[in-house]
C-alpha cells in the first residue's frame, strides 16, 4: 500500500492540515496552491501562509486537480473554476439523498 493511499485512510474529517505539509503531499508549485485559494478551491483557516491549515479534505480536492490538470490540460483559472463546480455538483448530490431520505419515511 502506497504511503500516500495510507495517509488519505488516516485522516478523517476533522483533521487539519498544515499549508507546507499541502504543498509537500501535492503536485503543486506554492504559487499554484495560493491561485488556488485566491479562487476560492481551498479555505484555509488562519491569518496568513504560516498559520494556515487546510481541513482534510484539501488532499482530496488537490488529488482531483492533478487529475483535471492531466486529462484536459487545464490552467489555473479554468482548474479553480472546476473545482468549484464540481463541489457545487457534490453539494447539490448531497441534497438530493437528504431529500430521498425524507420522502421515505
Amino acid at each position: 500500500m502506497s504511503e500516500e493511499i495510507l495517509l488519505l485512510q488516516l485522516l478523517d474529517e476533522h483533521t487539519e492540515i498544515e499549508f507546507s505539509e499541502l504543498l509537500s503531499s501535492s503536485r503543486f508549485s506554492r504559487e499554484e496552491l495560493i491561485e488556488l485559494i485566491d479562487q476560492g478551491a481551498l479555505q484555509p483557516s488562519g491569518e496568513n501562509e504560516s498559520d494556515w491549515r487546510f481541513p482534510s479534505g484539501a488532499l482530496y480536492t488537490l488529488r482531483s486537480a492533478a487529475r483535471l490538470r492531466a486529462a484536459f490540460d487545464l490552467d489555473m483559472p479554468a482548474l479553480g473554476l472546476a473545482l468549484g463546480l464540481l463541489e457545487r455538483i457534490d453539494e447539490l448530490e448531497r441534497q438530493v439523498r437528504e431529500l430521498e431520505c425524507q420522502l421515505l419515511r
